[in-house]
Formats: C-alpha cells, structure tokens, sequence
C-alpha cells in the first residue's frame, strides 16, 4: 500500500502516515489515527495492485475497527481509472465505508444509478464506533451480477447487504468491449469539505479521533484458470486465493 493523491472530496493536505502491513499478511492494511498526531488531513493508501473486473469471480476480506464514530472512513473500496461519473455508472464499489456518519454500508451508487430495483445498497449493517468483532465480507460477480454479503468471522450469521444486477454490462470500466483497471483503496477524510460526497456523507473534521481499522486476508478468485493476478514472483501474488495459487503450481509441475 502507497500513499494516494489529491481527492475532489477531501480538501487539504494528502496524507499517508499511521498505516502499516503485517509481514504475516502481505495483503492487509492496518490504520491507527492513535499513533498520529496531527489527525487532520486526507488520509489515502492505494494498492500498488491493479486488476480487471471482468477476470474476477469473488473478493473475499476480513475487517474491523473501533472508535471511528464521526469520521468518514472507508477501509476498503475499488474503483476504476478513469472515474466516469455518475458514481453508480463508474464501476465504483464502496465495500465498507461509514457513509452517511456514522452508519456503515456497502455502497454501490445506486441513488443515481438509474436501473430501477436493478440495485439495491446503503443499507447499515455497522456502526462506525465499533464493528463488533472482526467481520467477514464477500463480493461474487456471477453472470454479470454482482452481490456483497457480510458475515460473522466464522463464517455464520451471514446477510446479503448490497446486489447490482448486470452490474458487468451497465457501468462504464466493463460495458462498451471495455476491461479497465481496477485499484484497490483505504481511506480516512479529515480534512475539510470538498465535493457533494462530503456533505452527503454528512462527514465532519475530527481533530482527537482514535478510530482503528484492520483489512486482513484479501483473496481473489479468479472465474477462469488464470489467476487474477499472473505474475508469481510478484507482490500482488498474495492477493490470488490459495485455490487459484494451488492451480497454477499444478499447471506449472505438470509443464
């Protein structure tokens, strides 16, 4: 993970402090406000993995944090570059983000969407001051549609929290013969207001904030026999799931 850039909804100064990756888990991404001291500013962390969305089958992740109650923070989200508005046409994907604060939801861009009953998010499934245990997410993409659930980390108690169907052939990076990047994001606004997003999101600057987060176990499964990600010798190799990696180690021994 490498610090972002300037955002239209955050103004002041980009910052990339207060995170760090477990050497156990090359995927993850741990953030603590409590170890930085100047807490104002527009915290960004971007992976350094970029993928297609039209290779992918399923996303799976854990997360949890504590004591991000008045802050919008977002410890996992994907978009596509470039970004062509409106959101719910852009491809964005907002896995967990407390928006609006302090409710946390999985956000599609279904309010300006236009696709009807077609998609469905923004539903709160968790509270910013706490996520009451480590919680597992999964994303799947099947026949073009796409659907998040959310489940206790055992795996138990699961709903299904956000759905977009023909989510592949309605939004712009998959439509039109297109297979845009994708990038992977975490990210803490305190800075001050900028675009629609920060009023919408009814987020707010919270100069004493502690708030915590861990995104752990990030594992993509690839929906053919290519890995998601290709490259063996390279970092981004962690992100594929054991099943994919255990594939092409079986492909590679019979070569």
């Amino acid at each position: 993970w490498k610090g972002g850039g300037a955002s239209p909804s955050c103004t002041g100064t980009p910052r990339n402090d207060g995170a760090f990756t477990c050497t156990q888990d090359p995927t993850s991404i741990y953030v603590d406000m409590g170890s930085v001291a100047d807490k104002i500013g527009c915290f960004e962390w971007v992976s350094s993995c970029t993928f297609q969305m039209l290779s992918v089958k399923q996303i799976d992740f854990d997360v949890e944090w504590e004591d991000c109650d008045s802050l919008w923070m977002a410890p996992f989200w994907t978009y596509s570059s470039p970004w062509m508005a409106p959101q719910g046409r852009s491809g964005e994907i907002d896995l967990v983000e407390a928006c609006p604060v302090p409710s946390v939801k999985t956000n599609l861009g279904c309010y300006n969407a236009d696709v009807g009953d077609n998609c469905y998010d923004a539903t709160a499934w968790g509270s910013g001051s706490s996520s009451g245990g480590p919680k597992h997410l999964t994303m799947t993409l099947e026949g073009g549609q796409l659907e998040v659930n959310v489940c206790w980390a055992d795996g138990t108690n699961c709903k299904r929290v956000a759905y977009y169907r023909d989510y592949i052939n309605l939004v712009y990076p998959t439509s039109g013969g297109r297979n845009n990047p994708y990038h992977l994001v975490s990210d803490i606004w305190n800075g001050g207001p900028g675009d629609g997003g920060w009023s919408g999101c009814n987020a707010e600057q919270n100069p004493s904030t502690q708030c915590r987060f861990a995104v752990t176990n990030i594992q993509f499964t690839s929906n053919s026999e290519a890995p998601v990600f290709g490259d063996f010798t390279d970092v981004c190799w962690s992100l594929n799931s054991q099943g994919d990696r255990e594939m092409v180690s079986k492909q590679r021994a019979k070569a």
